[in-house]
């Protein structure tokens, strides 16, 4: 549903168009926020910390950097951790917040023990978080420069074959061979998809202009495939692989309610609805 449009008669033929085009095209794979977080997006911010090996600034930055939506006195908890007030920063950090009041209390033990915090207390605080969360921060920083990488080569056209292009089935299994002369059709049809990075140590990059976007990616980030091993915390660190670029839509409607302009539409599994409303809305959706 998308509410207090400007010109709701006008914004459901809108949807409606745009729809029927992403039936055509497909639709820009991007992640959604749910991957980043959405008053704190920041797991991403973590993940690139820890991407260049820098574990102490991927617990600062989970713990403190307080952001301006966040509520007062969640604010106050991070201030005070970033000023180094760690125990008060635990006693002030509401019990919501499990995961930061997680890592604190490994500092503090640690400190008590130890008398000071060095690289090494970092590292155990950190592996001290459940193994899901701990390995979505790679993953999200992952998933924000895979956006990216899929924002330059919608440029070039969603369903264009571009020479360097890396293909996917919808197995999601690589395209190794294929006729340059009918590649195009077959990427019409959604038999087959151009993909974009998911970086890490061993995934390829595409070769001529595409791959030069992808490698420009990584360059504006100065990081490079190798450091997605994480030396200091490997078990975070990801070998990367290749995500198709765009998915398919089917089944798509647009209907003016009182409520607003209804959309409806089906997508694959592991694919994001916020990715379609962006398309429709022309804005990032939360």
């Amino acid at each position: 549903m998308i509410r207090n449009t400007e010109d709701p008669e006008n914004d459901v033929k809108t949807a409606q168009k745009v729809l029927n085009h992403l039936i055509e095209t497909g639709v820009p794979n991007y992640y959604g926020w749910q991957r980043f977080g959405k008053e704190r997006s920041n797991t991403h911010v973590v993940g690139e910390y820890l991407v260049h090996n820098d574990v102490k600034g991927a617990v600062d930055a989970y713990i403190g950097n307080p952001y301006p939506k966040e509520r007062e006195h969640i604010k106050e908890a991070r201030r005070l951790y970033d000023e180094g007030k760690l125990e008060d920063s635990y006693q002030t950090m509401p019990g919501s917040m499990r995961y930061e009041k997680m890592l604190l209390r490994e500092l503090l033990n640690l400190q008590r023990r130890k008398g000071e915090l060095t690289e090494k207390s970092y590292i155990i605080a950190i592996e001290s978080l459940p193994k899901p969360l701990k390995r979505m921060f790679v993953h999200a920083y992952q998933s924000y420069l895979f956006n990216k990488a899929v924002s330059e080569r919608a440029k070039l056209g969603l369903t264009k074959y571009v020479e360097g292009d890396i293909l996917i089935d919808n197995e999601e299994h690589l395209v190794h061979e294929f006729d340059v002369e009918t590649v195009e059709d077959r990427i019409k049809s959604f038999e087959i998809h151009p993909t974009s990075p998911l970086y890490g140590t061993k995934v390829p990059l595409a070769g001529g202009v595409v791959g030069k976007l992808e490698q420009q990616v990584i360059d504006e980030e100065n990081i490079k495939l190798e450091e997605f091993e994480c030396p200091k915390t490997p078990r975070l660190g990801s070998h990367g692989l290749r995500r198709a670029m765009r998915f398919k839509i089917w089944d798509v409607s647009a209907e003016l309610t009182p409520e607003g302009v209804l959309t409806e539409f089906s997508i694959p599994k592991g694919c994001y609805a916020t990715a379609v409303l962006r398309e429709i809305m022309k804005e990032d959706v939360y």
